[in-house]
C-alpha cells in the first residue's frame, strides 16, 4: 500500500512536469532566441548561457542542433564581432558549438590586445573564467590597432 502512495506521488509530479512543459519550452525558447552578447561581461559566459538553454530546452523535449546554437551564437555577437560573424558565416560548414565558442574567446582576446593597443595602457589579459591570468600584465606602446581603417 505504502508503494502505491509513493507510485501515486510520483506520477503526480511527472504529470505537474508534463503540464508545464510547453509553458517551459515557450520560455525557454524566447530566452535562447533573445540572448546576447551585449547582456555579458565576456564570451564565455555568452557562450555558456546558450549551452545551457540549449540543454534546458532539450530536457523539455526541444533539442536545439549544434548547427542551430553556433548560428544562434553568430546572431547574438555584438557589432565588435562583424567581422568573426562574416568569416563564420562565410564558411561553407559551421564548425561545431564548442570550436565556434574556442574562436569567438580568442577574438575576444584579440581585440581587447588592440583595445589595449591604442589605448597606450597597460592591459591585464583575463581567461575564460574572468579571473586574471597567470601572465605578468603586458605593457603596450602607443602603437596604432591592427585591423582599423582611417575613414577621414
Amino acid at each position: 500500500m505504502a508503494d502505491d502512495s509513493a507510485e501515486n506521488a510520483w506520477q503526480h509530479v511527472a504529470d505537474l512536469f508534463q503540464d508545464n512543459k510547453n509553458s517551459r519550452t515557450v520560455y525557454l525558447e524566447t530566452q535562447f532566441t533573445n540572448t546576447s552578447l551585449a547582456y555579458f561581461s565576456t564570451t564565455s559566459i555568452y557562450c555558456n548561457r546558450l549551452k545551457s538553454l540549449a540543454d534546458q530546452l532539450s530536457n523539455v523535449g526541444a533539442p536545439v542542433s549544434d548547427q542551430h546554437l553556433v548560428l544562434r551564437l553568430l546572431v547574438g555577437l555584438t557589432e565588435g564581432y562583424a567581422g568573426f560573424v562574416t568569416v563564420m558565416q562565410q564558411k561553407d560548414n559551421l564548425p561545431s558549438f564548442a570550436i565556434a565558442c574556442s574562436r569567438l574567446k580568442l577574438e575576444e582576446t584579440m581585440i581587447q590586445e588592440r583595445v589595449a593597443r591604442a589605448s597606450g595602457s597597460t592591459a591585464l589579459l583575463t581567461v575564460d573564467d574572468g579571473s586574471p591570468s597567470q601572465s605578468q600584465p603586458y605593457t603596450t606602446h602607443n602603437t596604432p590597432s591592427l585591423g582599423r581603417h582611417n575613414t577621414n
